[in-house]
């Protein structure tokens, strides 16, 4: 893991982000209705808010319901705002990549 890393992450815990587990996120999502498409999720250097750039993973999120990105106009709304929250506020780090849901 990088030492910028290392930086933004506490930056994220300091602002008051909830650290979490890989598995703890998937147990909030499946409690939701989502889960992680693993298929369209990469990993890739966020060089996007100098003079920091970090390792970092983007995360897509499905909604189980409708199979359907949960970004998409036709999935499922009924958790959206509960879902919205935790994206805002989870702090996941793994095998050294900010996970950005």
């Amino acid at each position: 893991m990088t030492d910028q890393t290392k930086e933004e992450y506490q930056h994220m815990l300091d602002a008051g982000m909830e650290p979490m587990t890989v598995a703890e996120l998937v147990e909030r999502l499946a409690d939701l209705g989502y889960s992680i498409n693993r298929g369209d999720s990469f990993s890739y250097t966020n060089t996007l808010n100098p003079p920091r750039a970090w390792k970092a993973r983007s995360v897509d999120l499905r909604d189980d319901r409708t199979g359907l990105s949960f970004a998409n106009v036709d999935a499922n709304r009924d958790n959206l705002p509960a879902l919205q929250e935790l994206r805002r506020n989870a702090a996941v780090l793994h095998r050294g990549r900010i996970w950005e849901i």
